[in-house]
């Protein structure tokens, strides 16, 4: 059976505000399957049904497809992606999903189907790194982040990138630079063997002056930046969160970067 896996995962920075549109509860969980054909799951949460969640299906040059999971957790949607095409699809929230797909090749029916592994890369490298400021980060003194797509081999090593939202202010190469140099402890199917899988990763960059006046370095982000709210307020002394989410409705529009 042929079947390319790819799970995704938000890796919070910290635990953030529950306004925040990046708190620990964005998790996301799905897979890439065939284009084409009728796609069946089931989202599930410690193996009980989740009615009433939002299954997300992208597809390169399609305009993006949503659906409510029913009562027992059940998703229906016919794929047309394309016959050279794949469909990657997703839920938010730290769910398990899981789809079968059949399709008509050549007058035969073929089903694939798509199981979560039992574990998800864990990563070993610090998730509350701030990378370096640009000279247009610092003049510009503005909150911004960058959303990556790592992809993850069986060694726990990024092996391509997608760069979903670009940070600007001269960052997007270090962004995806700094992107290979994370390392995990691989995913794991049930066997307990290693295997590839996908990270959802976001680097974040504090304003500049924010970081000089009030965190004891400028390499780690602080407690404090948890309490900076998303929108301009007098409290906030001028200085406001990127709260922007990934763009995940383009995903599949994203071209990989192979590591150089």
């Amino acid at each position: 059976m042929r079947w390319a896996l790819l799970l995704l995962a938000a890796t919070p920075v910290l635990p953030a505000r529950a306004n925040s549109a990046t708190d620990a509860g964005d998790g996301l969980t799905g897979f890439v399957t065939y284009g084409n054909g009728e796609l069946r799951g089931r989202v599930t949460d410690d193996a009980h049904p989740v009615a009433g969640a939002t299954v997300h299906v992208v597809c390169k040059g399609v305009a993006e497809v949503t659906m409510t999971t029913d009562r027992n957790g059940k998703y229906r949607a016919d794929l047309a992606c394309g016959h050279e095409a794949n469909a990657f699809v997703f839920v938010r929230g730290t769910y398990r999903i899981e789809g079968l797909v059949t399709t008509e090749v050549d007058n035969v029916i073929e089903s694939h189907e798509a199981i979560p592994p039992r574990s998800m890369p864990k990563p070993t490298t610090p998730v509350d790194r701030v990378l370096d400021y640009s000279d247009s980060a610092m003049d510009a003194d503005k909150w911004t982040r960058a959303w990556l797509l790592l992809d993850v081999d069986e060694r726990g090593r990024v092996d391509r990138i997608k760069l979903l939202n670009a940070p600007g202010f001269d960052l997007d190469a270090l962004a995806i630079k700094a992107g290979f140099e994370v390392e995990f402890e691989p995913a794991r199917d049930a066997a307990g063997n290693a295997v590839k899988a996908a990270v959802l990763w976001t680097f974040e960059w504090p304003a500049y002056w924010f970081m000089r006046k009030t965190a004891g370095t400028m390499y780690r982000l602080p407690e404090i930046a948890t309490e900076v709210g998303c929108t301009p307020t007098r409290a906030n002394a001028g200085y406001y969160r990127d709260c922007t989410p990934p763009d995940l409705a383009h995903l599949a529009d994203r071209a990989w970067i192979d590591r150089p």
